[in-house]
């Protein structure tokens, strides 16, 4: 059974202020023996030390918030919150930084980002709530903070940038993920379950059920690509299964929305690769050491993941396979023109395939 949502939060705070402890030690060499004193039951001290830890890191008005919110989930450079008693809205924090030189450009820092990678990323969901596949953004703050006294999680050395910080707020739409609910699993059992089936009815319930989020995901990556957004954080097998944390589903609407748009890839000219490819103005963020050819390949690879996926979850199979070896067979060639035909063909065929398809396909 995995951890609670008190317990991660817990944890976090734990790792937060021993991290602080660490520098104390550093910097008073006799602090160690005053902690291990604190060990032996000074309950109020040990709280006193972690309040003052976290205003340390975090800034003064942090402490009144960690009062008034409550823990929902921690990412490596954000925390997600949610107002008590508040289930419609949740409330992410990310900490970031304007110097651009400071962060490897793959790695990160944990604990904080780029505020251009933060702009991004707001951007991104934004376009996708417009979609219908993200959740809506109802408000974006960025409050200016103290930069760190200390490198973060490396408290040992200071911080060596001369830039100032901000705290970015975006107050958006809660959803329920697939992991919220136990997984698809559970999800697809709840939702055969209101219809009282049993038997081969029952299971051919639960195929169709599964198979309709399959589609819903495929058609929901295909949206996103049509604006340039690929989103590289659901996993690698095409499968809601993969990241069932970042996927939202209900089977009663049919209805999927997709969060936490911290890493993806954004394309310009998505809808027209041949043409700007030859031109040299494809532009890919942060895609500079690939050339114009291989930035659009890896966007047509994964529109074509998506139509794959899509074929299959209505039980076109057969189709599924042949479109994924003409694609294969014209990617070998090079032929970025041929690619991209043959891909939006297959994305007008899935764009077409419906619910009911799938209905039809595994209801008896």
């Amino acid at each position: 059974m995995g951890e609670t949502a008190q317990q991660a939060k817990d944890n976090i705070i734990r790792f937060q202020t021993q991290g602080y402890f660490d520098r104390l030690d550093a910097e008073q060499k006799d602090n160690a023996k005053f902690l291990a004193a604190l060990s032996g039951g000074k309950v109020n001290q040990v709280k006193a030390l972690q309040l003052e830890a976290l205003e340390d890191m975090h800034g003064k008005d942090f402490l009144d918030q960690y009062r008034k919110l409550d823990f929902i989930d921690q990412g490596s450079v954000g925390s997600v919150f949610a107002k008590k008693g508040d289930k419609r809205n949740v409330i992410k924090a990310q900490r970031a930084t304007e110097d651009e030189d400071l962060l490897d450009p793959d790695e990160g820092t944990l604990g904080i980002a780029r505020k251009s990678d933060v702009d991004r990323e707001i951007d991104a969901q934004l376009t996708a709530a417009e979609l219908g596949v993200a959740p809506r953004i109802n408000t974006v703050e960025n409050i200016p903070v103290p930069k760190r006294k200390y490198a973060f999680p490396d408290f040992r050395n200071k911080n060596p940038s001369p830039m100032g910080e901000t705290l970015n707020i975006i107050n958006m739409e809660r959803v329920n993920t697939l992991a919220d609910q136990g997984g698809i699993d559970n999800v697809v059992d709840q939702y055969v379950r209101g219809f009282d089936l049993t038997g081969d009815k029952a299971k051919q319930m639960t195929t169709a059920g599964h198979q309709k989020a399959q589609l819903a995901f495929a058609k929901a990556k295909l949206r996103l690509m049509d604006k340039g957004i690929v989103h590289n954080d659901l996993g690698y097998d095409s499968s809601v299964r993969d990241r069932e944390d970042h996927i939202s589903f209900d089977p009663f609407s049919n209805d999927m929305k997709i969060i936490d748009y911290g890493q993806i890839k954004k394309f310009k000219h998505a809808n027209n690769l041949h043409q700007h490819t030859n031109n040299q103005n494809l532009i890919g963020e942060e895609m500079d050491d690939m050339s114009p050819f291989e930035q659009a390949r890896h966007l047509l690879d994964h529109r074509v993941t998506a139509v794959v996926q899509g074929m299959n979850a209505v039980g076109n199979k057969d189709l599924a396979n042949d479109f994924g070896r003409l694609y294969d067979d014209v990617s070998a060639k090079r032929d970025l023109e041929e690619m991209e035909n043959i891909a939006d063909q297959g994305k007008k065929i899935v764009e077409k395939q419906t619910m009911k398809d799938v209905t039809n396909r595994y209801l008896q």
